[in-house]
């Protein structure tokens, strides 16, 4: 989660994505319900259970992934021509705290 948080520039976005992070710590919770006695043996339904979960992860991750290259090479784009000063100006202005161009996202 912190490379998620570091990725995230302004302040309050922030503390929501840190705020998904109690999220995660519930599971230990799922894996209680899921690997029953009950399915002992095998565990058939849990195992099948969370390699969906995983492949669900794995999806979201490669689609994040993907979304956060486009952006960098747009915002690339975007800053191609501009100036030293332009650049200066675009990092010190507080109008637009988030989602600058200078900023880049790092994969």
């Amino acid at each position: 989660m912190v490379w998620l948080a570091g990725n995230t520039p302004a302040a309050g976005k922030r503390a929501l994505v840190l705020g998904f992070n109690g999220w995660g710590n519930l599971a230990g919770i799922i894996g209680s319900q899921l690997f029953r006695a009950s399915y002992a043996a095998r565990y058939l339904p849990a195992f099948y259970a969370s390699l969906e979960i995983i492949i669900a992860s794995s999806l979201g991750y490669a689609s994040y992934r993907f979304t956060l290259t486009w952006v960098n090479k747009r915002r690339a784009k975007i800053i191609e021509g501009w100036t030293e000063a332009e650049i200066q100006a675009e990092k010190t202005n507080d109008v637009k705290y988030a989602d600058k161009y200078t900023f880049v996202y790092a994969l």
